[in-house]
């Protein structure tokens, strides 16, 4: 599966001036790198797999047309991969960039307000990888 970030940053790169990604024959986008980040900041310190998975609360319900889609692994591989995505800091700041990343893009990902949802309609987060409704 696609990393969770390329998935949501692949719109800010396809709109970018293409002087990374794949349309510019694989160079490097600035502050990206290849491999796990280095040093104490890597995100497998700051989430664990428990975590992610409370925090994605029904991202792999029956329901939900993304299920499998979201995993920790491949955030922790796109995490990983952007320098400056939760490394700076102290260890509780760095968490709540982690957080609030993942609200953001659970907020985006959502059946949207206005349902029962059980648990409520944004712990129904990364049900989705495709916008619906597009007009």
């Amino acid at each position: 599966a696609l990393p969770i970030f390329l998935l949501f940053l692949s719109y800010v790169i396809i709109r970018s001036a293409e002087q990374c990604g794949r349309q510019a024959g694989g160079a490097l986008c600035p502050r990206v790198q290849r491999g796990p980040a280095p040093g104490p900041g890597r995100p497998t310190n700051l989430i664990s797999r428990e975590t992610f998975d409370w925090m994605l609360l029904h991202g792999n319900d029956r329901a939900c047309p993304a299920r499998g889609f979201y995993t920790y692994d491949a955030f922790i591989a796109a995490a990983s991969s952007f320098l400056t995505f939760a490394t700076t800091g102290d260890q509780a700041t760095r968490k709540r960039e982690i957080a609030a990343f993942l609200a953001q893009t659970a907020h985006e990902t959502t059946g949207g307000g206005g349902w029962a949802a059980p648990d409520g309609p944004y712990a129904w987060g990364y049900c989705y990888n495709k916008e619906l409704n597009v007009e």
